[in-house]
């Protein structure tokens, strides 16, 4: 369909530097600060339509059109002693 390459896809430099180049249109990031670079913050302000995915409103985030909601799950195997239990971002108990 186009939208998956048929081969391996980009490293970020690689993709930080289509930005730049203006060879790339739009970029989704999830839980990266990669606007704390200067020319990463430029390169990213090129793109038609940033989609930035944190817990936090990041350097990143606000250069971002859409900043949709995280999803921030528990991380214990059910063989655990903390399973079922829900840490913080801290990652207190």
């Amino acid at each position: 369909m186009g939208c998956v390459p048929a081969a391996n896809g980009m490293p970020v430099t690689a993709m930080i530097e289509a930005a730049s180049a203006e060879k790339m249109k739009a970029m989704y990031i999830v839980g990266e600060n990669l606007a704390t670079l200067g020319f990463v913050a430029d390169a990213l302000g090129k793109l038609d339509f940033l989609v930035v995915q944190d817990l936090f409103l990041t350097e990143t985030a606000e250069k971002a059109h859409v900043v949709p909601p995280p999803q921030h799950l528990p991380s214990a195997t059910a063989h655990s002693p903390t399973a079922n239990a829900v840490s913080s971002v801290s990652g207190k108990l």
